[in-house]
């Protein structure tokens, strides 16, 4: 049976942990995997931190939930592991979300109790929505963002790769949020959000522009 690890021993990987059974499917969840070397030895949320992303070389075709919210981690891991060997990256689900029919989730994507998604939602890779979100019908979600808790979504909202949404954000419908956006918490989006941009407010308004590309040199994009 190919061997199923957490990799990062933090609030998203120990949400996981200590709610397996929530989530599993009656698979076992042998432990995490987190480079910070202060903490391999020992147990996290009753599970032991087995080593670095390296103790993989010794696992492959592993299944491997990427516990960790914040895209540009995410993104950089996800290289890491694709030069380690090749892995299978499960969905995990909350029994306790609600998913409609006619809804497409892509590998790697953790969505939270409390959730609600409507029909039509395409849902990409290493997403993780958190508690108590609600996604309205026909939303696009782009890979590797992140919804904090009670993020809500108008029908035909457009989020793109990388987009931070905080706490409690919301959006009217049709709303378009450009690759790696950062929503500050509580903001009412009611205009579309640019590309590596950082916005906060009701309604919400631009605040600053990010430098992204230097964190992404090698994203090929056309925004500046």
């Amino acid at each position: 049976m190919d061997k199923l690890f957490i990799v990062g021993a933090g609030s998203v990987g120990g949400h996981i942990a200590s709610n397996w059974e929530g989530y599993s499917k009656g698979q076992k969840l042998w432990g995490f995997l987190d480079d910070d070397s202060s903490k391999h030895g020992k147990e996290f949320c009753g599970y032991p931190v087995l080593g670095g992303l390296d103790f993989l070389k010794n696992y492959p075709g592993s299944k491997l939930i990427i516990g960790i919210a914040f895209s540009q981690i995410k993104s950089k891991i996800i290289t890491r592991l694709n030069n380690i060997g090749n892995f299978i990256f499960p969905a995990i689900i909350s029994k306790n979300a609600w998913i409609s029919n006619g809804v497409n989730i892509a590998e790697g994507t953790i969505i939270y109790p409390g959730t609600a998604v409507n029909y039509g939602c395409e849902i990409g890779s290493f997403v993780v929505i958190n508690m108590n979100c609600a996604l309205g019908h026909d939303v696009i979600i782009g890979d590797y963002t992140s919804l904090a808790p009670g993020v809500n979504l108008g029908g035909h909202t457009n989020i793109g790769i990388g987009v931070e949404m905080g706490i409690g954000t919301s959006t009217k419908q049709t709303i378009r949020i450009e690759d790696f956006a950062i929503v500050g918490g509580q903001a009412m989006v009611i205009e579309d959000i640019p590309a590596y941009s950082k916005s906060a407010g009701v309604p919400a308004k631009l605040l600053l522009r990010h430098e992204i590309k230097k964190i992404y040199p090698n994203l090929k994009y056309n925004t500046f």
